[in-house]
C-alpha cells in the first residue's frame, strides 16, 4: 500500500494502482482530487490526526512507503519576485532569517502561516510515527522552497538525516525546468537513498515552457500552479520504485486469482454461486501477460510507440525505472538502443508486458481449469476437520472429543477457588451477567489451542466500550472504519440528540406492540440487563431509543445507538465477517472435491446450534454503563429510562464485540473437538457424517455448558441432524451427497 499526504499528485495515484498497489490518498481538501477518490482529513485536527494515525498502525505491516507533499504556497521564493504589469503581486510570508513566519503581516496573511506551520508539525508527527512503525517515507517541495528552513522540518533532519534528491521535471515528461526536492528516509536500509535514481538534472537537450505570468480572462496566470501536479513520467518511476520496495518487503501485489484468494479468505465468496462481482475486485486466474522483456532505453526516449509496434498486440510498458552506468556489454544480444546511450551514462530500464499466444493461453486457462475450484475454499482448520470427521476413523473422533472434554472438565473442577476469586472482583452489574461463565477457564482453552484473540476474556471481564476504538482480535481482516465524531464532541452534541429520542417517544402513539416491548423491558430488568434509571441527565448520558419490531410470531426489540450519536463515536480497525451460507456451500463443495469422498462417505447431515439471548450474556463496561440510557414509551403515559448493563441489541460496538465472541467459541469446537461448523452472529450451523450426529450433539452442547454459554436445547431452535436442514433461511439439501450433489434453495 502506498499513503499519499496532501495528494500532492493524483497522477501518482494513478501510476501506482496501474501497478497494482493500493493508494490511500489524504487531503484536507478532497476537491482538489482530480478526478480521483482523496479520503478528507485534516492532520491538524486531532480527531482526524488519530484516525489517520490509527490506520498506519493497523495497515503497518501492508504500507511500504508514505509519501507527503505539503503546501508550499506560504513558502514559496516566488514572491519574493517581481511581476512586471502586476502592482501588488503576493508579498514574502517567510524569510531564510525568519521561516517560521515574518513578523508585520497582516491579520490573514499570519493566519496562513499559523495554518501552514499546523499542517507542518502535524505532518513530521506523523512522518515519526511512521517511522517508527518502520515504514519508508519522502516528503517533497520545491527546492529553493523556505519550507525546507522551518524549524519543524529541522527537528525532523535533526533526528532523521535521511537523504535529500534534487530534480528537475524536464527531465521526467515535464514541460519547464522546475527543480524539486526529496527528502526521504527508508527504515528497512536507512544508509541507502532509495530515490537516487531521480537525481536528474536538465542536459539542456530541449526547450522550456516560460514561467512568465500571464493574463487569461482577465486574471493573472501564474504558471506555477499549473507545475503543482508531477509529470506523469514522473508518476510512473516513483510508482516503480514504490512497487521495487513492495517487493523488498514482501508484500507486492498479486497478479492472478489464486494469489489473490490465498491472501484474502472472504474474496470471491459471494461469487462462487450466486453474485457476480462489482468493478474489478478479481484478479483473472491466469496474470494479465505470459511474459516480460527488459529493454534499455537512453532519457527522454520518444520511439516506446514505435518500439511496441514490433510485439505482439497488447504490450505495454508495466514498468520503468532509472539506472545509474549503462554498460554496453551487457546489453548485447538483448533489447537495447545502444547507439543512443553512452558507456556509464544514465539510462532507463522499460520493462514490458506480452500478451500470451491465443495457444498458450488456452493451454493454461485449461490447466489452470474452472475458477469455481478457486473460489470454493475454506481456511486451512475446516478443510482439514472436515477430512478427519467424514474420511476418517470415527473411533478415532469420539476418542479425541472424549479426551478433550474430559481434560477441561477436570482442570475446571481445579479452577473452581478462581473463578470464584475472578468473579468476586468483577464490576457489579457483570458478576450477575457472568455468574455461569467459566472465564479462567475458557482463556486457558484459547491459549492451549493457540487462539490469536485469547484476550477477548479478559475484554469480556471488563465489559466492552461502545464508544471509542475496538479492540483489534488479529483474526479479522484489516480495515479502518474511524469514528465520525469524537467522544468529547457527542457529549456536546447529547442534549439536543436527546430531546429528540424524546419528542420522538412522546409524538408517537401508543400501540399494542409497546406493551410487549415494555413488558420484555420489565424483564430484562429482572434479569439484570437493564436497571431503572427514573432521572437521566440529557446533558452528559447518551439516550437510545428502543422501538419493538413484529417479526412473524415474535417481536424484537431494537435499541436505536445510530440516533443518540453512540454508533458514529465507536471505530474498527478490522472489517466483521460472519460466515454466511456461502461458508456452508463452500465446505460442502471443498469435501466433495476431496479424494475418496464419494467412495467412502457415509451421508452429510446438518443441523443449527442457537445460543438464547446471545448479546444479553455480555456487558458493556463500568464506564459506559454508567453512561448510556434507553428510552422506552410508558403503559399509561410518558418515558421509561433505563441504565444499559447489557450488550444492546443495536449498537455497533455490541456487534463487533460479540462477534469476536462467537468467533473464540467456534475455534475451540472446530479445533478442539473437530465439529466441522460455521457461525452466523448466533447461529452455528454443523456438518457430521451419518453415524456420528448424536456423538456431534452431545460434544457441542457439552462445550456450550462447559464455557456457561446459555444455549436452546429444545423446540424449533434445536432441530436434529437431517440430510435436509435449514440454515439462515435456506434449506440446504444432501440427501445425494454420495453422488458429489447438493442443493440449496
Amino acid at each position: 500500500m502506498v499513503l499519499e499526504v496532501f495528494a500532492g499528485s493524483c497522477r501518482f495515484s494513478k501510476a501506482c494502482k496501474e501497478l497494482g498497489l493500493r493508494v490511500l490518498a489524504i487531503d484536507k481538501d478532497p476537491k482538489r482530487a482530480e478526478n480521483f477518490p482523496v479520503a478528507a482529513f485534516d492532520l491538524t485536527k486531532p480527531h482526524d490526526f488519530q484516525t489517520v494515525c490509527k490506520f498506519a498502525e493497523t495497515e503497518r505491516d501492508n504500507i511500504c512507503w508514505a509519501h507527503f507533499a505539503p503546501s508550499c504556497g506560504t513558502a514559496s521564493k516566488a514572491r519574493e519576485r517581481r511581476v512586471q504589469g502586476v502592482a501588488n503581486p503576493p508579498r514574502p510570508l517567510r524569510s531564510e532569517s525568519y521561516p517560521d513566519g515574518l513578523q508585520g503581516l497582516s491579520e490573514r496573511e499570519e493566519e496562513r502561516v499559523k495554518e501552514a506551520n499546523k499542517s507542518y508539525e502535524a505532518m513530521v508527527e506523523l512522518l515519526l510515527i511512521l517511522i517508527g512503525f518502520g515504514i519508508a517515507v519522502s516528503v517533497e517541495n520545491p527546492l529553493n522552497s523556505l519550507f525546507w528552513l522551518t524549524s519543524f522540518m529541522v527537528r525532523l533532519f535533526d533526528r532523521y538525516p535521511g537523504h535529500f534528491t534534487i530534480l528537475q521535471h524536464c527531465m521526467h515528461g515535464g514541460t519547464r525546468d522546475k527543480k524539486s526536492k526529496f527528502w526521504s528516509h527508508n527504515p528497512r536500509k536507512p544508509e541507502e537513498n532509495f530515490l537516487a535514481s531521480l537525481g536528474l538534472l536538465c542536459d539542456q537537450s530541449h526547450q522550456h515552457e516560460s514561467w512568465k505570468p500571464r493574463w487569461v480572462d482577465g486574471k493573472l496566470f501564474f504558471p506555477t500552479a499549473a507545475e503543482a501536479a508531477y509529470p506523469y513520467v514522473l508518476c510512473q518511476r516513483m510508482a516503480s520504485l514504490c512497487l521495487d520496495e513492495a517487493k523488498a518487503r514482501e508484500v507486492s501485489p498479486c497478479e492472478t486469482l489464486q494469489e489473490q484468494l490465498s491472501l484474502d479468505l472472504g474474496t470471491g465468496k459471494r461469487n462462487l454461486f450466486a453474485a457476480q462481482s462489482r468493478g474489478n475486485k478479481l484478479k483473472q486466474i491466469l496474470g494479465e501477460y505470459g511474459s516480460t522483456i527488459q529493454a534499455a532505453v537512453p532519457l527522454g526516449f520518444q520511439n516506446l510507440d514505435k518500439m511496441l509496434k514490433d510485439f505482439p498486440k497488447g504490450t505495454k510498458v508495466v514498468h520503468r525505472q532509472l539506472k545509474w552506468g549503462y554498460m554496453r556489454d551487457d546489453w548485447i544480444n538483448k533489447i537495447s538502443w545502444t547507439e543512443h546511450i553512452e558507456e556509464g551514462a544514465h539510462f532507463e530500464l522499460i520493462k514490458l508486458g506480452v500478451p500470451r499466444c491465443p495457444e498458450t493461453f488456452m493451454k493454461e486457462a485449461t490447466e489452470a481449469g474452472h475458477p469455481r475450484h478457486a473460489l470454493a475454499r475454506v481456511s486451512d482448520l475446516m478443510k482439514s476437520t472436515l477430512q478427519e470427521v467424514f474420511l476418517g476413523d470415527p473411533f478415532k473422533i469420539r476418542s479425541k472429543r472424549a479426551s478433550f472434554l474430559k481434560k477441561w472438565m477436570k482442570r475446571a473442577v481445579k479452577l473452581r477457588a478462581d473463578e470464584r476469586k475472578l468473579h468476586d472482583n468483577l464490576p457489579d452489574h457483570l458478576r450477575r451477567l457472568l455468574a455461569n461463565k467459566k472465564l479462567l477457564l475458557w482463556k486457558e482453552i484459547l491459549v492451549d489451542l493457540e487462539y490469536p484473540d485469547y484476550k477477548i476474556v479478559d475484554e469480556i471481564c471488563q465489559g466492552f466500550p461502545l464508544t471509542g476504538w475496538a479492540e483489534q482480535s488479529t483474526v479479522f481482516q484489516k480495515q479502518v472504519k474511524s469514528p465520525t465524531v469524537s467522544l468529547q464532541q457527542l457529549t456536546g452534541m447529547a442534549r439536543g440528540l436527546n430531546m429528540a429520542v424524546v419528542a420522538s417517544l412522546e409524538s408517537a402513539e401508543w400501540q399494542d406492540v409497546d406493551e410487549v416491548a415494555w413488558q420484555e423491558t420489565m424483564q430484562e430488568v429482572e434479569q439484570g440487563w437493564l436497571a431503572e434509571e427514573p432521572f437521566p441527565d440529557l446533558e452528559r448520558h447518551f439516550i437510545a431509543k428502543r422501538f419493538p419490531i413484529q417479526q412473524k410470531d415474535k417481536t424484537r426489540l431494537i435499541d436505536d445507538f445510530s440516533i443518540c450519536g453512540v454508533d458514529s463515536a465507536f471505530g474498527m480497525t478490522e472489517k466483521l465477517r460472519v460466515d454466511s451460507i456461502d461458508e456452508i456451500v463452500a465446505g460442502i463443495s471443498v469435501l466433495m472435491d476431496t479424494d475418496g469422498f464419494g467412495a467412502r462417505a457415509t451421508g452429510l447431515l446438518g443441523r443449527t446450534f442457537d445460543l438464547k439471548s446471545a448479546y444479553k450474556q455480555f456487558g458493556v463496561d463500568a464506564a459506559h454503563a454508567e453512561r448510556l440510557r434507553i428510552a422506552v414509551k410508558r403503559p399509561g403515559g410518558g418515558i421509561g429510562y433505563f441504565k444499559v448493563l447489557a450488550l444492546p441489541f443495536g449498537a455497533t460496538g455490541s456487534v463487533a464485540a460479540f462477534l469476536r465472541i462467537s468467533a473464540a467459541i467456534a475455534y475451540v469446537g472446530t479445533k478442539g473437538l473437530s465439529i466441522p461448523w460455521s457461525v452466523f452472529f448466533d447461529d452455528y450451523t454443523a456438518l457430521s457424517p451419518k453415524g456420528l450426529e448424536a456423538d456431534t450433539t452431545f460434544y457441542a452442547e457439552a462445550l456450550f455448558k462447559l464455557l456457561g454459554i446459555n444455549f436452546a436445547s429444545e423446540g424449533s431452535k434445536a432441530p436434529p441432524f437431517s440430510e435436509k436442514f435449514k440454515t439462515l433461511g435456506l434449506i440446504v439439501d444432501a440427501e445425494n451427497a454420495k453422488e458429489k450433489v447438493f442443493r440449496t434453495a
